[in-house]
């Protein structure tokens, strides 16, 4: 036989196959299709055609758009989506012969179906010729609809594919890892997670580049890089589990994706279905169906947990009425908090906090996945002067939002705390001024420099003494007691090197804040990490009685308006401890410090009662350069001028 005649051979054989699969669905339309149509035609391969091309009989494409077929209102917190395979269609592949769909049987699963809502994903799928979208392409468009239709925003997404489905889904977790921290599961039934023989034999006939994407994986530089990026993912804790199941009867004589290919990425060992191949696997006749009890059983194991409180243990929160409450113990210290997740899988979760909160968390970005039986330190420390509350927000994975309000049990001890840290930093910075670094003495530095040597003497006595605090906390915790001793230039030096340093400490709300009422405090508006401010607003007025609490408004608030409101400046309580006094009086003698030793000479005066002395003080020191915080000192000492 000549080639022309073999490629007609072929040609009627695979029209033939093609027309017949299409009838079910074509889940497994190239593997089947040329399976019949490569029987009894001998000979050397297919002509190209005059586009140098091989030629072959098309089938009919899946035109059918993604949708939803179930999406209850309110909306259900699982999304499930569905993925085809190669030459699938969005419908048919998981529709029987006697109508059962695999959709319709999930979200008749006792226990499971009124928890779900279903997304089936559908994309261009030609049996030949051009047409087919690669697995890149594949997943670029699953992206763009899952976006578009809002499945994204869901708290969590389960995927269920077929064949190359599969592997669509992994390349969108791959580049898409925001998604990925909602997904806890991904069935696969019959991906080719190595790729499948049979289109060892379909390269040669079909130029197709999804057909090339499945050629066995060690000839595969695409599915190797897809297996690399998947390992990285794993590695990196933000890769779901991956659960299984394989066909057991061939398909048209050939077994489309052997057991070892189904089975590479599984994380448990996978069943094969009885009785089904590679079209059927995912059409269910009945309720019953190995297929469908596979998938209730992992999303009751791997995705419901995400809606049970029982999946977490908080020890460390005590339950009150709709939130927790939690006693911050040690308020001029590291505080801890445990969140255990007691399920099978990763689980994420989210807090949220006010804009105007001075409360510091860490990890200071969520949302954050912890691992199956994993534990979460999270770590509290409070800047600025302690108040009896604070508040945030706590998501545990798909559960209920829930208030957390923090409470400091003994204020007076809170603020002696205080009191010996910022004794413990003006000693501090008592010795720098004392000593010669590099044989340079204190006064003789660069003003810039001056600065920068007391923020480090800062950052240094709180190392000292809260060694377990990390240091980009320490170094907003230095600027925060500068900023008390009227050290405004310090304070900037030490956020800069915040924003240097530690970026991601850097945009917690709680450094933004301390930043903001430096700014404030300062007049600058060229603070590090301080956001744009606001002018303050004339305060509303509050019902007889009550107090404003500034950092305790509801997140939702804050998300509201994300507006990061000047604050208020107020004068600062500094006691007459001696270290304190002993830095006013040298920072007095170098004049390029002249004016914060005034200003904190005033505070202790205030502190011993000399009000007007107090105020000489302070107008001395705004004589030299005025501020914000100068202003208000002398407001405080009865002198407004």
């Amino acid at each position: 036989m000549n080639s022309i005649g073999r490629t007609s051979c072929i040609g009627r054989r695979v029209r033939t196959a093609a027309l017949s699969l299409a009838h079910h669905g074509f889940a497994a339309g190239p593997a089947a299709a040329l399976a019949l149509g490569l029987a009894g035609c001998p000979g050397p391969e297919p002509a190209p055609g005059p586009d140098g091309q091989t030629q072959a009989a098309e089938a009919p494409a899946n035109t059918t758009d993604p949708r939803w077929i179930r999406q209850a209102q309110p909306h259900a917190k699982i999304a499930v989506v569905f993925v085809h395979g190669i030459f699938g269609d969005t419908l048919g592949t998981w529709t029987h012969a006697n109508g059962a769909r695999f959709f319709d049987l999930l979200g008749s699963a006792p226990g499971v179906g009124d928890k779900v809502d279903t997304y089936a994903f559908g994309f261009t799928s030609r049996m030949f010729g051009q047409g087919s979208q690669d697995i890149r392409e594949a997943s670029l468009k699953l992206h763009e609809y899952l976006q578009y239709h809002g499945v994204t925003d869901y708290d969590t997404v389960v995927f269920v594919a077929h064949s190359m489905g599969g592997l669509v889904a992994m390349r969108e977790l791959i580049s898409h890892p925001e998604l990925s921290a909602k997904v806890p599961l991904l069935m696969f039934y019959a991906t080719p997670q190595e790729g499948s023989d049979i289109t060892r034999i379909a390269k040669y006939v079909v130029q197709n580049n999804a057909i090339r994407q499945m050629l066995p994986a060690d000839g595969n530089d695409y599915l190797k890089q897809l297996s690399d990026d998947w390992t990285g993912l794993k590695a990196a804790g933000r890769a779901p589990k991956v659960i299984c199941a394989y066909e057991t009867v061939t398909t048209h004589g050939q077994m489309i994706v052997k057991w070892t290919s189904a089975t590479r990425f599984c994380d448990e060992a996978p069943p094969g279905i009885a009785g089904a191949d590679h079209i059927s696997i995912v059409k269910p006749d009945r309720q019953e169906h190995e297929s469908v009890v596979k998938l209730v059983n992992a999303l009751r194991r791997y995705a419901l947990p995400r809606l049970e409180a029982s999946a977490w243990d908080t020890p460390d929160f005590v339950p009150e009425a709709d939130g927790w409450s939690y006693v911050l113990q040690r308020a001029d210290d590291l505080n801890h908090a445990g969140l255990i997740n007691k399920s099978a899988t990763s689980q994420s979760y989210r807090i949220a906090l006010p804009q105007n909160s001075k409360l510091w968390i860490s990890p200071e970005t969520t949302p954050k996945l912890i691992p199956a039986g994993g534990r979460e330190d999270l770590r509290l420390f409070v800047y600025g002067v302690p108040q009896a509350e604070y508040r945030f927000t706590l998501q545990l994975a798909s559960l209920p939002e829930r208030t957390v309000v923090v409470r400091i049990p003994d204020l007076a001890a809170a603020q002696t705390a205080k009191t010996q840290r910022l004794e413990a930093t003006a000693e501090a910075i008592n010795a720098r001024i004392e000593s010669a670094d590099g044989g340079v003495a204190f006064q003789d530095l660069p003003d810039q420099a001056k600065w920068q040597a007391v923020a480090e003497a800062a950052q240094a006595s709180i190392a000292a003494e809260r060694p377990d605090l990390p240091a980009g906390a320490r170094w907003v915790a230095a600027a925060d007691t500068l900023s008390e001793l009227g050290m405004l230039d310090s304070s900037v030096a030490a956020l800069h090197t915040v924003e240097q340093r530690y970026p991601g400490t850097a945009k917690s709300i709680a450094v933004k804040q301390v930043a903001a009422q430096i700014s404030a405090q300062s007049g600058r508006d060229d603070v590090p990490v301080a956001p744009k401010l606001q002018p303050q607003l004339q305060p509303r007025e509050r019902p007889a009685g009550t107090a404003p609490r500034p950092d305790t408004a509801p997140p939702s608030e804050s998300r509201r308006d994300p507006v990061v409101v000047a604050p208020a400046v107020t004068a600062p309580a500094v006691a007459a401890t001696p270290a304190v006094r002993e830095l006013s009086v040298k920072l007095q003698s170098i004049p390029a410090t002249r004016r914060e030793g005034l200003s904190l000479q005033g505070d202790v005066l205030k502190a011993q009662g000399d009000t007007a002395g107090a105020a000489r003080a302070y107008s001395e020191a705004k004589s030299i350069r005025a501020t914000p915080l100068l202003e208000a000192k002398l407001r405080g000492a009865g002198n407004g001028d």
